[in-house]
Parts: structure tokens; C-alpha cells; sequence
């Protein structure tokens, strides 16, 4: 009895430790983008909800369609680590579901909860979008230090460097004119690097989140203490992470995420 109140108490000081740590990383990553700031409304809703707007509109899978052959390779990729991680670790075993009734009714429910509810969360409201501040975000370094051009230069060179994208933002922030891009834009042959994905780190620690999410006081059970199934979570959210970026579109990780999810609990759920 002594021994299950010491675990029972070192999971909530868990759950209580991840919950500000997911809470926190959240917030941290809204400041850096911009969306979160410190004089009211303090979160900028219209941002959030074009991004959400922009992911899960139908034009938005057009090009979905054309990309099908990287989202199968996503998508195969996936399966592949999950299933064989999965039975390898011991954590999951191939065995009859209960009856279809059961399965039919967890294929609804799992669709909203956990896949279209935390895709929006964890993906489409974290990511930023191409269209938040322009184009395209700058390759090298971090879209987190875009330099903005000095007005005097211009030209095409000039205008094609990435962080014109970010001009609003700066001006939002009163940051100061520095000469480094132009300077860079007005070398002979300079070619911009640009990148439609955001910087590493970002995308790193959108995954952070999403796995510490799986630890937060929401997530109870024991199972989702299990090392393993954390590892499990890290694949999921890194596939359909790159369903997203690869498409802009936050439908094709959506059915990945409600399908394995789905076929977890249905075909291979073990504790």
C-alpha cells in the first residue's frame, strides 16, 4: 500500500512537471513566431485560425494529390517503424479484435480524438504557414533571425531575399534596419536560399511538445508512461509532421494518425 502511494504520487509530480514543461514549450514557440505577445488581445486568434483554415481547406489538397507518391512513402516509412518497433519492443502483439461493432464505433471516435483534435493542435496551430509572413521562411541558420533589408537597395536579388517576408513582423517589433542583406542581395551571382519548411529546431520542438503532450495530466493511464509508447508517439507525430510540411496540407496526416491509432487499439493493443 506504501509503495503504490509513492508511484501514485511520483506520477502526478510526472503529469504536474510535463503539463507546465508542454504548457510552457507552447507558449515559447507562440512568442518566437509572433503569435503570442505581451500588450492585449495577447494571442493573435486570426493567425492561429488562418493557419488551421489554410491546412484543412480542400484546395489545399490539390497538391496533396500531386505529392501522393512521397505521402506513400510517409506513409509506408511509418508504418514500418510503428509495427516493427511496436512488436519488437514487446509493446504490441498481433491478435483478434472483440467484434466489429466495437471497432466500427472506435473507427468514429478515433478519428475526432485523438487524430483530427491533436493534428490541429500539435501541427497546424504550432507550424507557421508559408502564408504568415510571406512566401517562403530563410534557409540557413533560423526563420527566428530574419535581417531586414535597408530601403535605399532594391531589385530583383533584393526583393527575392527571404526576409522581405518577414517586413510586417519587423515592423510590429520596431526592429532596426541592418545592412547584411542587402549587402548579401547586391553580391554579383548571389543566389537567396529559401525553404517552404521551418527551421529544424522548430520542427524539433513541435515533437518535443507533442510527446511531453502524452504526459500531461490529461494522460493518466500507466500506459502512456510507458517508454515505449512514447517512442511509438515520436513516429506518429514525426510522420505526419512531414505529411504537413511536404503538402501544406493537414488532411493526409490526419488519416494516418486516426488509422494507426485506430489499428493500435483495434489489432495490436498489449500492456
Amino acid at each position: 500500500g506504501e509503495h503504490a502511494d509513492v508511484d501514485v504520487a511520483s506520477a502526478q509530480r510526472l503529469h504536474a512537471i510535463c503539463t507546465c514543461v508542454e504548457y510552457a514549450g507552447i507558449a515559447c514557440i507562440w512568442a518566437h513566431q509572433g503569435v503570442l505577445q505581451p500588450a492585449p488581445p495577447f494571442i493573435k486568434g486570426q493567425v492561429l485560425a488562418s493557419r488551421v483554415r489554410t491546412r484543412l481547406s480542400l484546395s489545399g489538397l490539390k497538391e496533396a494529390r500531386q505529392r501522393w507518391r512521397e505521402l506513400l512513402i510517409v506513409a509506408l516509412l511509418g508504418s514500418l517503424a510503428l509495427i516493427t518497433f511496436g512488436i519488437s519492443s514487446g509493446f504490441m502483439w498481433p491478435m483478434l479484435f472483440g467484434s466489429w461493432s466495437s471497432a466500427l464505433q472506435r473507427l468514429c471516435v478515433t478519428f475526432l480524438m485523438p487524430a483530427f483534435v491533436e493534428e490541429v493542435l500539435f501541427r497546424a496551430m504550432l507550424l507557421p504557414c508559408r502564408e504568415d509572413h510571406g512566401a517562403a521562411f530563410p534557409g540557413g541558420l533560423s526563420a527566428a533571425l530574419p535581417v531586414r533589408p535597408s530601403t535605399e537597395h532594391s531589385g530583383s536579388l533584393a526583393a527575392a531575399w527571404p526576409c522581405d517576408a518577414e517586413e510586417n513582423l519587423w515592423e510590429e517589433l520596431g526592429a532596426k534596419e541592418l545592412p547584411l542583406c542587402s549587402l548579401a542581395s547586391s553580391a554579383p551571382g548571389f543566389q537567396p536560399r529559401t525553404s517552404s519548411r521551418p527551421p529544424l529546431l522548430m520542427q524539433a520542438s513541435t515533437l518535443a511538445i507533442f510527446v511531453t503532450y502524452h504526459l500531461d495530466f490529461i494522460h493518466s493511464l500507466p500506459v502512456f508512461r510507458d517508454v515505449r509508447f512514447l517512442v511509438l508517439a515520436l513516429i506518429l507525430g514525426t510522420s505526419c509532421q512531414e505529411a504537413l510540411l511536404r503538402t501544406g496540407s493537414l488532411w493526409p496526416g490526419i488519416v494516418m494518425h486516426w488509422l494507426w491509432v485506430w489499428c493500435w487499439l483495434t489489432f495490436g493493443f498489449r500492456i
